[in-house]
């Protein structure tokens, strides 16, 4: 936890279905304070519900409590490993990558704009499948009582890597050196 202001401390407690989040500054503040949060969360599922608030009240993202109004902006961004498809959006507008505030402008992101907290912005999380192609080359000998075959294959992969290659054979094929 960091703010434009000095802070004296912090400390969190469970409440209900969410974590408070207690900031104490040093001083007090009547204009205007930034307060920055980093958390971090193991992805178990592989749909992630970014912000806003379940039905029952639990809290989905992080969100103001005691305020008269909550309005924002959200970047989701990804490993180059992964891939994400927005799955369910209510609340939300997709903004323009100039229109998201520098302090959080990500090349590639997804920018979203919201004016209330009432709001559900969920993605579907999954690894990049590898885009794979492959020429091949064939060489057919054909003897007096055996038919030879020599086959290369030039793979080219791309957007992930791969750790084997799967190759069909006709039955009865007797694989001599790969």
């Amino acid at each position: 936890v960091t703010a434009s202001t000095k802070v004296q401390g912090w400390q969190t407690k469970e409440n209900d279905e969410r974590q408070i989040l207690t900031v104490e500054l040093l001083n007090a503040v009547d204009d205007q304070v930034t307060v920055e949060v980093h958390t971090e969360q193991k992805l178990d599922e592989k749909t992630v519900s970014i912000g806003g608030y379940e039905e029952g009240g639990a809290a989905r993202g992080i969100h103001a409590l005691d305020v008269v109004r909550e309005s924002g902006q959200i970047v989701v961004s990804h490993g180059s490993d992964l891939s994400l498809r927005v799955t369910d959006q209510a609340g939300v507008v997709r903004i323009e990558p100039d229109e998201v505030a520098k302090e959080i402008r990500q090349a590639g992101a997804l920018a979203y704009k919201y004016y209330s907290p009432a709001f559900t912005l969920s993605v579907a999380v999954s690894d990049v499948e590898p885009r794979v192609r492959v020429a091949q080359l064939v060489n057919l000998v054909i003897g007096d009582d055996e038919l030879e075959v020599f086959s290369d294959l030039s793979y080219t992969i791309e957007r992930a890597g791969l750790f084997e290659f799967r190759i069909g054979l006709p039955e009865g094929l007797v694989i001599d050196d790969v």
